[in-house]
């Protein structure tokens, strides 16, 4: 549960540790869940396995994995671990491992701490997890012609920011990074676009000049198109748009969340937020009520349960991933008691359908009143309701 992916009628779901050094044995700790012919389930496939990585298990390295499209791609022991959707098996398929080059301060290289993927592009944060030091994003694009990914850049960290990519998102041909330490007030994020000579700086967001109190400015965010949603550890959340990808991204808009957020997605004009430190998800929408703005329409939380038992310990919201209605969000681990055939600190998933306009009426439900209640406790929401009724 501490990485999730959505693609089609297909869920990713990873989990994995950051304790040095990596254990071994044979732990599964991907796998992968497909949607019921009914579309009211999701119901458990397989596990993923590796040909191109095998000890340690498969993913254990690191806890990120991502999936979009036809692509399923990951990072463990310094290599690219990828599987392809293949309409003709209906299956995933593994395609060949692409060895990354290490991190200089790691004696054996790691599994990257963030990965994106848009279309046939990835981002791989080539990340000491250990501590601040050199570090890269690293660009790997898919050959349709070979089948493979091949590293087609490696933009590196600038000297005054030793936590250079802790965190980076692409979308197309833009890629955001952040650093959030070395003597920096609020920390920055940097803005990087494709061009005719490769990749290179197009902008960059100060902190101290949009969220001076927090050290952690840039500490999760996300880019789709021509809009980027910032969320500081502390401090409101920031929305910057811009014209087309040639002009810079401008402020406009800001709002206050929930507690400091852990994983971030923006899709069209929904924002989701994983709130790990809290156990919840925050649903956020740009809607037209009485004027254009950001609303938060739920906020989710979750008891998970084995066996009837209901958990204690939850980090629910650890990561979400959001494909129309259909969100996915992870607890890394929850306490659950001895003896129920769990791991004491046992991942999970949960799935929830979050439509915008549930009555189908043309109003997006945070506009009308009374939207999520049953007053007159008949089990059916109010707003499915004839008017009346």
């Amino acid at each position: 549960g501490a990485s999730v992916g959505i693609s089609g009628d297909w869920i990713v779901v990873g989990g994995g540790i950051h304790a040095l050094p990596i254990p071994s044995g044979p732990i599964e700790n991907l796998s992968l869940f497909r949607r019921a012919p009914s579309g009211d389930e999701w119901n458990y496939v397989r596990p993923l396995t590796s040909a191109a990585f095998s000890a340690p298990p498969l993913g254990i390295a690191e806890d990120w994995v991502a999936m979009e499209g036809e692509h399923i791609v990951l990072v463990a022991g310094g290599v690219l671990i990828s599987f392809r959707f293949d309409a003709g098996l209906d299956d995933w398929i593994e395609n060949p491992g692409v060895p990354l080059p290490p991190l200089p301060t790691l004696s054996s290289p790691l599994g990257s701490s963030r990965i994106r993927i848009s279309g046939d592009r990835a981002s791989v944060s080539n990340y000491d997890i250990s501590g601040p030091g050199p570090a890269s994003i690293l660009v790997v694009d898919f050959d349709r012609a070979t089948s493979s990914w091949v590293l087609t850049a490696s933009i590196q960290a600038p000297s005054s920011d030793p936590n250079f990519g802790l965190w980076a998102r692409v979308d197309g041909d833009t890629i955001i990074a952040h650093s959030n330490a070395g003597g920096l007030v609020a920390g920055r994020l940097r803005i990087y676009t494709l061009g005719a000579n490769g990749w290179s700086e197009s902008q960059v967001l100060e902190g101290a000049s949009f969220a001076p109190s927090s050290y952690y400015f840039s500490a999760a965010s996300d880019v789709e198109g021509n809009r980027l949603a910032l969320v500081p550890a502390e401090g409101d959340e920031l929305i910057f748009e811009r014209a087309d990808p040639s002009s810079p991204f401008v402020l406009t808009a800001s709002f206050t969340a929930g507690p400091v957020t852990d994983d971030v997605r923006l899709e069209d004009e929904t924002l989701v937020l994983g709130q790990e430190s809290a156990g919840a998800v925050e649903i956020w929408r740009r809607v037209d009520c009485a004027g254009p703005g950001w609303t938060c329409t739920q906020r989710l939380t979750t008891l998970l349960k084995h066996n009837g038992t209901t958990s204690t310990t939850t980090r629910f919201g650890a990561s979400v991933a959001l494909q129309g209605d259909t969100l996915v969000a992870g607890a890394s681990h929850y306490a659950v008691p001895v003896g129920t055939g769990f791991g004491s600190r046992t991942g999970a998933a949960s799935v929830f359908h979050v439509p915008v306009d549930i009555n189908s009426d043309g109003v997006p439900d945070v506009c009308q009143t009374h939207t999520f209640e049953d007053g007159d406790a008949d089990g059916v929401l109010d707003i499915l309701e004839s008017p009346g009724a």
